[in-house]
């Protein structure tokens, strides 16, 4: 356009338009023609380097250029005369004028001619005109590209964000979706928009769900719920989305994939259910054998309970039966890495001895160190006190067969007392040798006797069974067969091979192997001498399945190690909770409560009831999305069986009034016998730091966003202000032309009217016309000057100043600047306004917007607080030069606020006002701004009188 206009006035046949960037002398090229071959085409800029040429930069310095090269053919010093395109004649006219902002070049408008003498100092002139017209599309143009770099770089921040985020309209269609969430959901986002959030949910169980949480967003609620889609679980939260006038024009939303998390919550339950369920005892030690942890089947055997063996070292069940060495070697056993495995006696609490079956395992860090140890056990006292009986059996029975053939040989000549002793001793042989069969048949062992001569002597049905041989090879009683047909079940033959061999040599030895079948089985084989007066005279063989055990012993290991993990990760209180009735009424019994419950609550658990627990609590926030919405319900709804875990929050405010956010995390005790729930166990954490970090997390979100909303919105106000001010210029200047005409042709028709009377003037009568065009073009005159007021007032407030800048500032003109945003608001709250400027005021060190934006809250606040017009607002600046500072109060006749609500107003994020759209940041942030110049914001209120706010600000000496 300003180019056609320039071609219109002077013509030319080649021309350009630059920006210019005194920071770093850059120059953009806007728009650059030349004439080749009579016809006129945009051609590449001449500033291929990038920088100005020495005329363009002496235009800039010194104002607009007029070169009129001579007819001569002499070399011109000003290198323009080489037109940009078309290279093969040289320019005879040349026009340079510099673009202004202000009184800062941006940049240099140039026209030149292939015609001598074309340009005069009057064309030199209205080419400035048009230049100075540039300046204002050339700051839409920076402002525009301004605004597309901020949204290519919130688009670029949205599409990295780790989680799904999606926008929908008031009828719940997709209008954005952005998150690499979508991708692990193989969804393209561009093709659902436009679709209803019902069509993506169609397939979800929980499609009502995701419909209702949406309509009540859109109803101005924050929600947040769980939910699981294509077997991923999603923490999910929707807000409502609102224009910049407040008003919700759809919703937003956002999802965390949270699966991995919950399997792995899931997986330590089962973890901590097995242990705690299992009959052998498990012991868990730091790398010191201080003891961390023991479950229910170690309190139930030694009788000692958690928390008398928490933090002390195994040596407390040690019962000093076994030597220095034995000992010795469990520790340099286990502290070299290796796994150590035998029967030990230990001494119960109540000081009785039993026989304990242990192996201990060090538990190895990611490096190979020792960071502790697992033992598990199981008491097997019972077995060894039958062993010993057996033994003890044999040996009575040798006895008794050395004294009666001693006494046979004795007495030849006694052979009738001899056969009657004999045939007792037969009968008493016979029930001995019952009671043995019994005792075969009757342990879960197998047993197989074979004497010197390679005979089977004995053996039990289990024997047969567990290495399945067959009837007529037992019947053989070879025991060099059945040998070598057990031999042939084993992994490793070989081994057992050398080891029997030589315990034919060493008949007095014992033995102990743990043998693995080819079919997977595990045995443990004990082996024996039987002797008779001290005599060897065979072996016995004693087989035990140990598959089962082994293979839990396993999986105990690899899960104890990944429990003690989470227990070594663990924090909190630990408790345990029985439920009872007294009178009828629902009691609760705390078996044990952890240490630190004193420091977090502030008074010991012996003074722990439910009523001093509701005592205490002043808010409770369900975590559970599927529990009944009330806690007494939730509880309840727990104690029946309903609900697998309890998960509250609750802020409390202890007995020396601190106030705390306490997690409690339980899940329920049942009866093994009928099922019910009996009590709960569980875990007390202090939250407090975590909710203050969140709180801070939202604070600084919230001022990043409102930082990138008054950027964008400074942006766009910069351009819709110089959009306002172009067509209120025209208003502004050709008002006073039209009241010029009126004034010119009000006495025609003056006489017209004297002559014949009354006549129409645009539909209204000319006698009433007169009196009244004479104020509408005041009235648009007016409209004119406050328009462009208010565009400069918002020019002023949007514009971005760096927070430490530290100006003169005149606080009448900031409560001015602030009144004039605010006085919409202020009309339509009050009819009772009264300001007072102090006179004279001295200039303090402060950031104008800044200040401004104080003003705004506190009035803005003073407008929220009055329930009726009739009530006032009042606005003072003065200067008390006792403590030499600058004060601005803003009184209101509102309803006040009581001491409780005083005392937290300051706090972030505390708002009276959450149901209408307050965040509680305003007053917080004015606060924060007020420090930031050395001054102190303070409220005074009284409930049904108002409230009165004032600032200060110590002015400076020079």
């Amino acid at each position: 356009m300003i180019l056609g206009a320039a071609d219109e006035l002077f013509t030319w046949d080649a021309a350009y338009i630059t920006i210019f960037s005194q920071e770093d002398e850059g120059v953009t090229a806007v728009v650059t023609f030349d004439t080749i071959d009579g016809r006129r085409q945009e051609v590449p800029p001449p500033y291929a380097s990038g920088t100005l040429t020495p005329t363009a930069k002496r235009a800039i310095a010194e104002g607009g250029l007029l070169i009129l090269r001579d007819d001569g053919t002499a070399t011109s010093e000003y290198s323009e005369l080489i037109p940009f395109g078309d290279t093969t004649r040289r320019s005879a006219s040349l026009m340079f004028a510099p673009i202004k902002k202000g009184e800062k070049p941006v940049g240099v408008l140039s026209v030149q001619s292939y015609t001598h003498g074309a340009y005069t100092q009057a064309d030199l002139e209205m080419l400035q005109i048009l230049a100075d017209h540039c300046s204002g599309a050339i700051e839409r143009t920076l402002a525009e590209l301004k605004l597309r770099q901020s949204e290519a770089h919130l688009r670029l921040l949205t599409e990295q964000i780790p989680a799904l985020l999606w926008t929908t309209d008031t009828e719940l269609r997709f209008t954005q979706l952005f998150g690499t969430g979508f991708k692990f959901l193989n969804l393209d986002p561009q093709s659902l928009v436009g679709k209803s959030v019902r069509y993506f949910f169609q397939g979800d169980g929980f499609s009502s769900l995701h419909i209702a949480m949406h309509q009540r967003a859109l109803q101005g609620e924050s929600v947040a719920y769980e939910t699981t889609h294509e077997h991923h679980i999603f923490d999910t939260f929707v807000e409502p989305l609102r224009d910049s006038g407040g008003e919700i024009i759809g919703c937003i939303g956002v999802a965390y994939d949270i699966t991995q998390r919950k399997r792995a919550q899931e997986a330590l339950s089962k973890f901590k259910l097995a242990i705690e369920s299992t009959e052998s005892t498990v012991i868990i030690t730091d790398k010191d054998l201080r003891i961390e942890y023991v479950n229910r089947a170690f309190e139930k055997l030694t009788g000692y309970s958690k928390d008398e063996v928490i933090g002390k070292t195994p040596e407390i069940i040690m019962s000093g039966k076994h030597e220095k060495e034995f000992y010795d070697n469990l520790l340099k056993t286990i502290f070299s890495g290796k796994i150590f495995s035998d029967i030990i006696v230990d001494k119960k609490k109540s000081g009785e001895l039993f026989y304990h079956d242990i192996t201990i395992t060090p538990l190895k860090d990611e490096s190979g160190g020792i960071k502790g140890f697992i033992e598990t056990g199981k008491d097997i006292t019972e077995r060894i006190q039958a062993e010993e009986s057996l033994r003890r059996a044999h040996g009575e029975l040798e006895k008794r067969v050395e004294e009666r053939t001693r006494e046979l040989i004795e007495s030849n000549t006694l052979l009738k007392q001899e056969i009657t002793e004999r045939k007792r001793v037969e009968e008493e042989l016979e029930r001995s040798l019952s009671l043995l069969r019994a005792t075969l048949e009757s342990t879960t062992d197998g047993i197989l006797a074979a004497n010197r001569k390679g005979e089977i002597v004995n053996y039990n049905r289990n024997v047969i069974e567990m290495w399945e041989i067959p009837q007529s090879l037992i019947e053989t009683r070879d025991f060099e067969k059945i040998q070598a047909f057990i031999l042939n079940q084993i992994k490793s033959p070989e081994r057992i091979r050398r080891i029997m061999k030589a315990l034919e040599v060493q008949d007095d030895a014992d033995s102990f192997n743990v043998l693995e079948l080819k079919k997977g089985n595990i045995y443990e084989c004990y082996s024996k001498p039987q002797r008779i007066g001290g005599r060897s005279v065979g072996r016995v063989w004693s087989f035990r399945d140990v598959t089962a055990r082994k293979q839990f012993e396993e999986a105990l290991v690899r899960s104890e190690a990944i429990y003690r993990e989470a227990i070594e990760n663990a924090s909190g209180i630990p408790y345990r909770m029985y439920y009872g009735t007294e009178k009828g009424k629902l009691t609760h019994n705390y078996e044990f409560i952890g240490e630190g419950f004193e420091s977090l609550f502030g008074f010991p658990p012996s003074e722990l009831t439910l009523e001093k627990f509701e005592e205490i609590t002043q808010e409770t926030v369900i975590l559970d999305p599927e529990a009944p919405p009330e806690l007494s319900e939730y509880s309840e709804a727990f104690r029946r069986g309903e609900v697998s875990k309890f998960r509250v929050d609750f802020r409390i405010r202890t007995p020396g009034g601190a106030e705390k956010w306490v997690s409690d995390c339980s899940v329920p005790i049942l009866d093994k016998k009928t099922g019910k729930v009996i009590g709960s166990l569980g875990i007390l954490q202090d939250i407090t730091q975590r909710k203050l970090m969140e709180e801070r997390a939202r604070i600084q979100q919230e001022q990043l966003i409102h930082a990138d909303k008054m950027i964008a919105l400074g942006t766009l106000v910069s351009g819709v202000a110089h959009e306002i001010n172009n067509p209120n210029n025209f208003i502004m200047l050709n008002t006073p032309v039209l009241i010029e005409t009126w004034e010119s042709i009000e006495p025609i028709l003056e006489e017209y009217y004297a002559e014949n009377w009354d006549f129409l003037v645009g539909g209204l009568n000319y006698s009433e016309m007169r009196t009244h065009i004479p104020t509408l073009f005041s009235g648009i005159l007016n409209g004119a000057k406050r328009i462009k007021d208010i565009v400069r007032e918002l020019k002023d407030f949007v514009r971005q100043r760096p927070p430490e800048l530290m100006e003169e500032v005149d606080i009448n003109a900031v409560v001015k600047s602030a009144l004039c945003l605010v006085e919409n608001m202020i009309k339509k709250a009050t009819k009772k306004f009264i300001v007072e400027y102090g006179a004279e005021l001295p200039k303090i060190k402060g950031n104008f917007q800044r200040l401004e934006q104080v003003v705004i809250n506190l009035l803005q606040n003073a407008c929220q607080a009055l329930p009726d017009t009739d009530k006032g607002i009042f606005v003072s600046t003065s200067y008390n030069p006792e403590t030499s500072s600058i004060e601005v109060k803003v009184r209101d006749e509102g309803v006040g606020m009581p001491e409780s609500i005083l005392k937290h107003i300051f706090d972030p994020f505390f708002t009276t006002k959450r149901d209408s759209g307050g965040t509680g940041l305003g007053l917080s942030i004015s606060a924060n701004i007020i420090n930031e110049h050395g001054g102190s914001l303070n409220l005074v209120s009284t409930p049904g009188e108002g409230t009165t706010a004032t600032f200060t600000i110590p002015v400076k000496k020079k």
